[in-house]
């Protein structure tokens, strides 16, 4: 006579830890993308003005990428068009002229400085820089 295998208790309790790694994940996506929503989604019923100042703000783009190539605008562009870009704008604008400047991490401070100093040179002092918040 064959021996039979002893019965095999019922497991009547349920693993939770799947359900807590969905959970977690799911709190993550929602703590990233929350604050990026919430600027977007502050609705205003914001008051109108007879008297406004519709110009946009006088502004150059610059970029430089890890390979040195400078960038205007979006369009690849050489220290002298800059400089020449830059003093037509102060040309034109005055102490209203501004500048953006996105540099990657491995650009050398050198290039970075240099673009401050073709800024400076064309009597623009307002620029802000480009960062990743972190």
């Amino acid at each position: 006579m064959a021996q039979s295998d002893p019965p095999q208790e019922l497991i009547s309790t349920i693993n939770v830890t799947p359900l807590v790694d969905i959970v977690l994940v799911l709190l993550v996506v929602l703590m990233v993308a929350v604050p990026a929503l919430q600027s977007r989604a502050i609705s205003m019923d914001l008051p109108d003005a007879v008297h406004t100042d519709p110009r946009p703000v006088p502004t150059l783009v610059i970029a430089v990428d890890e390979a040195r190539q400078l960038y205007l605008a979006g369009e690849p562009t050489s220290w002298d068009d800059l400089a020449a870009a830059a003093r037509s704008l102060s040309a034109q604008h005055g102490r209203e002229a501004r500048a953006i400047i996105a540099a990657d991490r491995a650009v050398p401070h050198g290039t970075f400085v240099r673009v401050i100093d073709v800024l400076r040179g064309a009597d623009i002092d307002r620029y802000s820089l480009v960062v990743d918040p972190e």
